[in-house]
């Protein structure tokens, strides 16, 4: 079905498939979010049309050839005018009605693939795609008793998948690498850019942190374990001999077998059961002893705990210490990479770029130059956020990443900028004080 350049809407069985009339093609918004939304909104206003009346939830919308499942349209009544503001989430966001009650227990080292296949496994209708090469094997803990989506958020953070991407139901896994797509189109202030929104947010970001090993030895409890399992069965083997060899006995003392056989034959059947005595004594025993270790304190830390710093943050801001970041299983090397994801060494930093006209294509995961020249500002940014008015001439808003260069290069334009206009104003000498910036580790209480 073909549905790039108008919207439909679909009964939930599929035995309804109307184009939308009564649609306010102006209000008609797609919104994405890297890894965290993908939806549809619009206004219809009631004409009369069957098509109004299908906007009712958990019925689908169709626009540019994606599938979404309208999960609010509250109606509206203004004047003389019926209305449902309706608002229809990606077809993939139905994965959080799915679940996965298996679960690998204990700790578990998964390929990234094989990981998805299991998750997906009784997943009707979706399936996926993974583009890149990732970490080889990963550590897993008790995965699974989730929802599909909470799975595949898990694995996302596990693995460094910098994207999930979906295309109706199929599920594109990117790493950044086959993510980022590069282009030569700029973005400009003053020239196809009217507005440049630009936050630093110093609220919360962080550059120590505390790294613990709380791992558990569980080698003797395992031992004690598996000598239990181990001989449980050996009783349960040696009960059935015996119960045969017992029956064995009974006839053949019925039939007047020669007394020096049948004396024998008990005295065998005696030390199987004095054996089994003794065995049973000993699970008895181990069970004793395995309550009593699980109750100990077990810990036996991989590693001295030890703070992990980003330097240069600290050197500029002084020390903004995150929570403590506990691993049960990694060594220390693998514990430092893990807790440094968790720090956020420079504030975050918010690029949005509203109202741009719609001729302008930035498309998911693209790169552009963004450029402001008050500020001498050049630097290649990432959409990763998109929202669209496609009916509008200028309904795009964009919002572009945060990361450190991104920051760093701003932070050194405005930088640049405040010592350019206090050597202004000193050359001026509209003041008989002196202005300068202070640099690191001039200021002091």
């Amino acid at each position: 079905m073909d549905t790039r350049d108008k919207v439909v809407v679909q009964s939930r069985n599929g035995s309804q498939l109307l184009p939308m009339t009564s649609i306010d093609l102006s209000t008609l918004q797609v919104i994405w979010e890297l890894n965290s939304a993908y939806q549809l909104t619009f206004t219809a206003i009631d004409n009369g049309m069957l098509d109004f009346s299908m906007l009712l939830n958990e019925n689908y919308i169709w626009f540019e050839n994606q599938q979404y499942v309208i999960k609010q349209a509250p109606d509206n009544y203004v004047g003389n005018k019926h209305e449902r503001v309706v608002t229809a989430t990606h077809v993939y966001y139905q994965l959080n009605n799915f679940r996965k009650d298996d679960v690998k227990s204990g700790n578990q080292k998964f390929k990234l693939n094989d990981i998805m296949s299991w998750l997906m496994k009784d997943v009707s209708g979706y399936s996926y795609v993974i583009h890149g090469t990732f970490s080889s094997e990963q550590m897993l803990s008790d995965f699974g008793n989730c929802t599909i989506a909470d799975g595949i958020s898990t694995l996302a953070q596990t693995y460094g998948i910098y994207a999930v991407y979906p295309d109706n139901k199929v599920i594109h896994l990117y790493n950044r690498d086959t993510w980022i797509k590069p282009t030569k189109q700029r973005l400009s202030y003053r020239y196809n850019a009217s507005s440049v929104n630009i936050q630093i947010d110093t609220t919360t970001f962080s550059n120590r942190i505390r790294v613990i090993s709380t791992h558990v030895t569980d080698e003797l409890i395992e031992k004690l374990q598996s000598a239990i399992d181990r001989r449980t069965e050996e009783i349960d083997k040696l009960r059935q001999v015996i119960s045969t060899d017992a029956a064995k006995l009974s006839d053949m003392r019925n039939k007047k077998a020669p007394k020096a056989t049948i004396d024998a034959f008990n005295k065998q059947l005696q030390e199987k059961r004095n054996q089994l005595k003794k065995w049973n004594e000993e699970v008895k025993n181990n069970r004793v002893k395995l309550k009593e270790e699980k109750q100990k304190d077990r810990r036996q830390p991989l590693f001295e705990s030890f703070f992990l710093d980003d330097k240069d943050s600290i050197s500029k801001w002084g020390i903004l210490q995150a929570e403590k970041y506990e691993t049960p299983n990694e060594d220390k090397t693998k514990a430092s990479e893990s807790a440094r994801k968790k720090l956020s060494p420079e504030p975050p930093t918010s690029i949005t770029l509203p109202n741009l006209a719609n001729n302008i294509a930035i498309k998911p995961g693209e790169t552009v130059i963004l450029q402001i020249p008050d500020i001498g500002l050049i630097t290649e940014v990432e959409a990763v956020s998109v929202s669209r008015t496609p009916f509008k001439t200028d309904g795009i808003t964009v919002t572009l990443n945060n990361r450190k260069k991104n920051y760093l290069d701003i932070w050194r334009s405005t930088n640049n900028k405040l010592k350019q206009d206090i050597s202004t104003k000193n050359q001026n000498g509209s003041s008989n004080n002196e202005y300068r910036v202070l640099e690191v580790g001039e200021i002091s209480d």
